[in-house]
């Protein structure tokens, strides 16, 4: 708890504000936040991903716009920032 949980979350929201164009593009960034002591942290679910969307049309979009469900399972619709998939099958985000 070194760092607020809202803390975190504006740190991140600056950063990736600051990593949207090249040189510095980043496709992700994620708070991650942990409780714990040094040596003995473990992870909270309050983890937040913040993602740039595609720059241009998918197989994905292609899909949905052929009238084609598309499912995210993992990562995937955090990745795409959900541009193009229906279905977002969750996942652990650990």
């Amino acid at each position: 708890d070194i760092i607020p949980l809202d803390e975190l979350y504006r740190i991140c929201e600056y950063a990736r504000s600051i990593t949207l164009e090249r040189p510095a593009l980043l496709g992700r960034i994620i708070a991650r936040p942990y409780v714990g002591e040094p040596g003995n942290f473990t992870r909270t679910a309050n983890r937040r991903d913040l993602a740039v969307s595609p720059f241009a049309p998918t197989v994905l979009d292609k899909l949905n716009e052929a009238g084609i469900d598309t499912y995210a399972v993992g990562k995937i619709n955090d990745i795409f920032n959900g541009a193009g998939i229906n279905h977002d099958m969750g996942h652990n985000k650990s």
